[in-house]
Formats: C-alpha cells, sequence, structure tokens
C-alpha cells in the first residue's frame, strides 16, 4: 500500500503516467483493510 502511494504522488503530476496514476489511486480507495479477512490456514504442528 505504502508502495501504490508513493507512485501516486510521484507520478500524478507527469503527463504520461497521470492516468495510470489516478486508476492505481482509485484501487487504494476501494481497498478497504477491515475486509480483508486474515487467512484461515494453520501453523503445521508436527509430534516427535
Amino acid at each position: 500500500m505504502e508502495k501504490l502511494k508513493e507512485f501516486i504522488a510521484r507520478f500524478s503530476a507527469n503527463a504520461s503516467k497521470s492516468k495510470q496514476a489516478t486508476s492505481r489511486k482509485k484501487s487504494l480507495e476501494k481497498i478497504v483493510l477491515d475486509e480483508i479477512k486474515p487467512s484461515n490456514r494453520k501453523y503445521p504442528f508436527i509430534r516427535w
């Protein structure tokens, strides 16, 4: 997420990359951290 923010800040004024930066900004706004569910994978347990 930090890389996306950095990309948007760097290229929002650049004419050739501004469209790409705005689309990434829209996708960043759609991402809500609360909606990302933690993985349901369990750590493997090995008994000796």
